[in-house]
């Protein structure tokens, strides 16, 4: 019995006695009896009842037991039960041909009667035990066919290389995958053979796997193994091996599984290329810097590794492409020497980027001069090239393919015949293009490259973008610095202007004051002096006294000048005649202290906005001032340009004795002066009437080197509030002639 369900017997035998006999033993035993009394019953009970074992009489009228098995066992009829474990039953004793024959048809027992009903429980019970034995076998050799296929059909549909070994290292098993790694068309090409002896196999990957495995005595396992397949080809491959030991723990083969993950590892390393480059890319903020970054991260080998690469950059107007820079060889003798010299430097890419990213050349490339020199247009309409990129997508140039002549001359020039161009889209907007090729190389240029200059577009453009933001930002940040300082030179202005006013008037006051009594002194101390003819020593007093009333009344007047100074009154008038008509005017007096006056005064300088008489007075200041500065002679010169777009200059330079550092701060302010006799009111009048046009006076001065004062005034009429112009004129002009006066 199985479990708690009574096995089935079927007796088949037309003697009524034997039922009863086996059916009390059989019962008592825990067996079920089915009885059938002639072969076609029995028969017919096998397909009714599904017995588990049948007690088959040989000796039986009409059809007898060997008839009845053959039955059983070849009639299609009775094939769902023909498996069914026999018993023949015979009394037909010592007829051992028969017995042999019976057994060997499938019999599974031969039992001869009479015998005793535990002899048949002992064969019934070992009958059992042998289809028991039959039936698991059978199913094991089915899970065993089954587990084979399985195993073959994983062999044949995995995605990796699948290989096992004897002890000696003998391939036995092996797929299509491991064969294609190890450049065998057929895997039956690879079974029995010596993996250390064969020379196809000796030096592959499958060696040291194997040997590490058979000589360690333990699973070797290993991420990203270098295989070099062909001199052009490398692969990157997953190995991972186990020993197969016998119960004895000795070796008795090897079994293994090989990944290529070539093209997994490949994306890996983009896609750390690309973050090291994106990394390095948000350091700069210089244009020009950031531009040669990119160029150098695309042509770099252990990066994108294009032999070229370019770009252009939309102008303010959006409607042309404009060369801004290269990175690249122009022939293939430049370009051998620059993969010579980086084979033989062998950098990694963050080594790379240090040495030639960061660092532009000294002098632009001849690449980069003919890119500086193209320009596309965006506004033809007949360009694929111009359509591709306006639509932000990436062109695929190629040999032959027709294009705009716009498009096609700037393609002639760069030498571009197969190569792609990646637009650089940030924020929604085109702001440029990235050209790429591999000229003078062997190398095509791939699509999965081409998805990698993609990527690597995508950043390029963000750092563009935070590029450009920071400019304007710092440009921002400049014009508010420029604002901030205008509005304090105003604001220190209007404190200097309502210092001096308040002093003018003081002085007014002052001068009013002493003028009356001065004036009554001066007139009867003439009078005296005109009536002492005869008293030398008297008329020298009194002329004493007469010269200091002078001096006197000459600072007074100098005083009233300064506080009653009007503003001026405007008139289109020449600077340069202004500042001849000084020259000349002072010439004799120069020549007098043995100082040259040279002029050096910009032609076509364009007539400006002035008081003439306050500009007169303002440069017979400065110029006599340096004069005086000149003890023992020297040059003086006097010289005007254009300084920007709305501001002319006017500079006075002397080779005198200069001013000390510490009083230069001082020169300007109302009565400072280091002459025995002066009223330090000179230079203070300048400043004043240089702020009424709402320009700009300054000083320089080194001791023993002389002094320069620079006037900026504005070509239009202005206050002095009026910012100044950022944008000036480089001033590298000078006359060929400059006039003398002597």
């Amino acid at each position: 019995m199985i479990g708690d369900t009574p096995r089935t017997i079927l007796l088949i035998d037309d003697d009524a006695t034997m039922h009863d006999l086996a059916r009390a033993h059989l019962e008592k035993s825990g067996y079920t009896l089915i009885s059938a009394y002639n072969a076609h019953a029995g028969l017919q009970a096998v397909l009714a009842h599904r017995p588990d074992l049948v007690l088959l009489d040989f000796m039986m009228p009409e059809m007898d037991g060997e008839k009845a098995f053959y039955e059983l066992t070849h009639n299609p009829a009775y094939r769902a039960v023909s498996e069914t474990p026999v018993i023949m039953l015979t009394a037909r004793g010592g007829d051992e041909l028969l017995k042999t024959t019976l057994l060997e048809r499938g019999v599974s027992a031969y039992l001869l009667k009479p015998f005793g009903l535990r002899e048949l429980t002992n064969v019934i019970e070992n009958v059992f035990i042998i289809h028991d034995i039959r039936l698991r076998n059978q199913q094991l050799r089915a899970e065993v066919e089954l587990t084979r296929d399985h195993l073959e059909l994983i062999m044949r549909t995995a995605p990796i290389g699948i290989f096992s070994t004897d002890d000696i290292g003998r391939i036995e098993h092996a797929n299509h995958v491991l064969a294609r790694l190890l450049d065998f068309e057929n895997p039956k090409d690879l079974r029995h053979r010596v993996i250390a002896e064969d020379e196809r196999l000796r030096d592959t990957f499958l060696r040291t796997a194997v040997a590490r495995v058979l000589t360690g005595k333990k699973p070797w396992k290993v991420h990203y193994f270098h295989y070099i397949k062909h001199a052009d080809r490398r692969r990157v491959l997953n190995i991972h091996c186990v020993p197969v030991k016998k119960s004895s723990e000795e070796i008795e083969g090897v079994v293994g599984v090989v990944e290529d993950v070539t093209e997994t590892h490949k994306r890996d390393e983009q896609l750390q290329m690309l973050t090291t480059i994106g990394l390095a890319l948000q350091s700069i903020i210089d244009l020009d810097d950031l531009l040669h970054l990119i160029l150098t991260g695309i042509t770099a080998g252990p990066a994108l590794g294009f032999t070229r690469a370019m770009i252009f950059l939309a102008d303010n107007s959006g409607q042309h492409l404009v060369g801004k820079m290269a990175v690249g060889p122009v022939n293939a003798k430049e370009a051998e020497e620059i993969w010579k010299t980086f084979e033989r430097e062998h950098l990694s890419l963050e080594d790379f980027l240090e040495k030639y990213g960061k660092r532009r050349p000294a002098t632009p490339s001849r690449l980069d001069l003919i890119v500086r020199e193209q320009i596309i247009p965006l506004g033809i309409q007949d360009s694929d090239f111009v359509r591709q990129i306006l639509l932000k997508h990436t062109y695929r140039g190629l040999p032959n393919r027709l294009d705009h002549p716009s498009c096609k001359k700037v393609f002639r020039a760069l030498q571009l015949e197969d190569f792609v161009a990646v637009p650089l889209i940030a924020k929604d907007r085109l702001k440029g293009v990235i050209v790429a090729d591999n000229r003078f190389s062997t190398q095509t240029v791939a699509s999965d490259l081409i998805s990698l200059l993609e990527l690597f577009a995508s950043q390029a453009a963000q750092a563009l973008e935070k590029a450009d933001a920071y400019r304007r930002l710092e440009l921002e940040k400049r014009k508010l610095e420029h604002a901030y300082e205008q509005l304090q030179t105003t604001h220190d202005r209007l404190v200097h202007a309502e210092r001096l006013a308040t002093i003018g008037n003081m002085a007014a006051h002052v001068a009013h004051e002493i003028r009356n009594p001065l004036v009554t002194i001066g007139g009867f101390a003439r009078s005296l002096n005109r009536q002492l003819h005869d008293h030398e020593s008297a008329r020298n007093i009194t002329s004493v006294i007469v010269e200091e009333v002078i001096r006197l009344e000459k600072i007074l007047a100098n005083v009233l000048d300064f506080s009653k100074l009007p503003k001026p009154s405007l008139q289109l008038a020449d600077l340069n005649q202004q500042a001849a008509e000084v020259c000349n005017l002072l010439r004799d007096e120069a020549r007098e202290k043995r100082v040259e006056i040279r002029m050096n005064l910009a032609p076509g300088l364009p007539k400006m906005w002035i008081d003439t008489i306050q500009i007169n007075q303002l440069l017979v200041n400065l110029v006599r001032n340096g004069i005086q500065a000149m003890k023992t002679g020297g040059l003086l010169e006097v010289r005007t340009l254009l300084w920007s777009k709305r501001f002319a200059r006017i500079t006075v330079r002397d080779t005198g004795s200069g001013i000390p550092h510490e009083i230069i701060e001082d020169v300007f302010k109302p009565f400072f002066t280091t002459k025995a006799y002066g009223t330090g009111l000179g230079l203070a009048i300048c400043r004043q009437i240089v702020n009424d046009h709402g320009g700009e006076i300054s000083v320089q001065s080194s001791p023993g080197e002389g002094t320069i004062f620079t006037i900026d005034l504005p070509l239009e009429k202005t206050s002095p509030e009026e910012k100044f112009e950022t944008t000036f004129i480089n001033d590298n002009s000078t006359p060929d002639s400059p006039l003398l006066i002597t």
